[in-house]
């Protein structure tokens, strides 16, 4: 009983560091290394890009922003293309928690099932067999709620009441 008890601490405590710093440092690492770019301008680009900062500057003065605000505001308004679509608040973070949670499922889906087998060992077995298509459906999913999230598990095929435990656990990790 004692040895179990210890194993379980020792597995939860393991993988709740590697959870928590291990793998959104690396994921961190890799996407500063894939989006790492050096932008270098000409004479031309900068004195366009001074004269467009400055022309900004004129525009939003009586608003009453600090340089940086107002750097800031340039910087969203003119950072992406006009046609580009980019998801931002409560989705976005959702989202991308949604996609860090898929990948955990991706690597790790045995460590997981480990952590949650103390708390329900028929969760930690469904878990396991069905850790490729967590990962898949939280990597395709459109948006960050449960409803949505069962719908994709159902369409990858998995049983209606699984994937309803399975959402369950992955919105528990959340």
């Amino acid at each position: 009983m004692k040895k179990g008890f210890v194993k379980t601490v020792a597995v939860t405590s393991t993988l709740g560091l590697v959870f928590s710093i291990v793998i959104p440092s690396s994921i961190s690492v890799k996407a500063a290394i894939k989006d790492e770019k050096i932008i270098q301008l000409s004479d031309k680009e900068k004195s366009d890009l001074n004269q467009a900062v400055d022309q900004f500057k004129k525009q939003n003065k009586g608003l009453g922003l600090s340089d940086l605000e107002l750097a800031q505001k340039f910087i969203r308004e003119n950072a992406q293309s006009q046609n580009s679509v980019q998801s931002r608040g409560v989705v976005g973070v959702g989202l991308k928690a949604l996609r860090y949670v898929g990948y955990i499922f991706r690597i790790g889906g045995k460590g997981v099932s480990i952590l949650i087998k103390p708390l329900s060992s028929s969760k930690a077995a469904l878990v396991r067999k069905y850790s490729a298509k967590i990962a898949k459906a939280c990597e395709k999913v459109e948006k960050a709620t449960k409803a949505a999230f069962k719908a994709k598990l159902r369409e990858l095929g998995v049983p209606a009441d699984v994937a309803k435990n399975l959402t369950d656990i992955v919105f528990m990790l959340l």
